[in-house]
């Protein structure tokens, strides 16, 4: 099933139900302040949710821009800087059975994922959730300290927790639905629900994950086919479409407020691809092509990347911020390279040094170290991200059980 219908007939749905479906709104909300972007559908109705006078139920399929280290792009496949969200909001107190029944008729009408397979992450202390989950037939249910499910939902409240949907998948879980609880008084609450759009999407296609799927696919291959390895393909993938979505919808590349963020994940791109000796202006237009084919097949911005002078300008931009990335670089890796040549490791400490200096990103500093046969100390932050117990894939060779896994795990999305 392609993405666009996914969405469709989850509206379809929905609006059955009797849910009003909310118009989406920009992902820029501001150019001076912060939050410069949508990175959560809640900010769309925060007012809602302060004044409680809306008494409908409503929905929301909101585009989503956020700020996430490069290095979780490469070690997490289901994340991403740039994704849609089906959110659902009730501001007034509902039974929590409710919204567990909503969710349970979604995936019996539409999603048709195995029950059996279906994993709730609950507050250990909190009975009434537990039995409105029984009532309605789910039985895995993850004990978690109250601390774990704590959400920060400043102005409107301080009693909100996430009630976590997981899904086993290929031997690991995947995060498909958060729900926050927000005011529960017994066994109602009201509600923000936001469910995982494109992590159902992979799922219901069979596919490993979301860069698998056609929202990313066509990119992974043309980058694996610059031998490209697959991993470093996803992660140039998503920097790119994050970079066309930014662009495409104005926010252009500037020293600061916005439009920093813009020129952050496009140089993040550049240096990956330094790193891999793949030139973007050589390559320019299949990036355009590759990469705006994937955001119409989002059914997002269909209007605005389906205008050739839009394109056009997109290119223009990404060509000259690409110039001036590379000349800079060059000539600040040979004065880093002078630094470094009678070193025989690259400590933190120096690793830091050499980036304030020379502005020098830290994947291409770390390649001019290795060419040296210099020892170079890696990120720790890193490290400790990349040797975590991922929800998913779960890749390990060793027995496996969602709730012995979990109670081993130090990660959570």
């Amino acid at each position: 099933m392609d993405y666009i219908s996914l969405k469709n007939n989850i509206i379809n749905l929905l609006k059955n139900e009797h849910l009003k479906q909310i118009p989406s709104v920009p992902i820029l909300r501001s150019t001076t302040q912060k939050p410069f972007f949508t990175f959560s559908s809640i900010l769309v109705v925060y007012d809602k949710f302060l004044s409680s006078d809306e008494k409908d139920i409503e929905f929301i399929i909101q585009p989503c821009v956020r700020s996430l280290e490069s290095y979780k792009l490469k070690y997490n496949p289901i994340v991403s800087n740039f994704q849609e969200l089906l959110s659902i909001f009730s501001y007034k107190h509902r039974k929590i059975s409710y919204y567990i029944n909503l969710f349970d008729e979604l995936n019996k009408k539409f999603l048709s994922l195995e029950k059996n397979r279906l994993y709730w992450q609950v507050q250990s202390t909190n009975s009434e959730v537990k039995k409105a989950l029984r009532q309605n037939d789910f039985y895995n249910i993850i004990d978690s300290k109250s601390e774990q499910l704590r959400c920060d939902l400043p102005e409107i409240t301080d009693n909100a927790f996430y009630l976590k949907v997981l899904y086993e998948y290929r031997n690991g879980l995947v995060p498909i639905c958060n729900f926050v609880l927000i005011d529960q008084d017994k066994d109602s609450s009201r509600l923000d629900c936001a469910i995982f759009l494109d992590r159902l999407h992979f799922i219901i296609n069979q596919k490993e994950n979301v860069y698998d799927t056609e929202l990313y696919s066509g990119l992974v291959n043309f980058f694996v086919e610059k031998s490209i390895p697959y991993t470093e393909s996803c992660r140039l993938s998503s920097l790119l479409r994050t970079s066309l979505v930014l662009l495409l919808n104005g926010v252009l590349p500037e020293s600061k407020r916005a439009g920093y963020f813009t020129r952050k994940i496009l140089r993040e791109f550049f240096a990956f691809c330094y790193t891999h000796d793949f030139d973007v202006n050589s390559e320019i237009d299949n990036l355009l092509k590759y990469g705006i084919d994937s955001l119409i097949k989002m059914g997002t911005n269909i209007d605005i990347v389906n205008s050739k002078k839009d394109n056009e300008e997109v290119k223009r931009i990404i060509t000259y911020e690409y110039t001036q990335w590379k000349t800079t670089q060059q000539k600040e890796i040979k004065l880093a390279s002078k630094k470094i040549r009678n070193l025989s490791y690259v400590d933190r400490n120096r690793v830091d040094m050499l980036k304030d200096t020379y502005g020098i990103h830290e994947e291409v500093l770390k390649r001019i170290v290795e060419d040296s046969n210099i020892n170079f100390e890696r990120n720790p932050n890193e490290i400790e991200y990349s040797n975590r117990f991922l929800p998913y894939p779960f890749d390990k060779k060793r027995d496996f059980t969602p709730l012995s896994w979990f109670s081993q795990s130090r990660f959570s999305i």
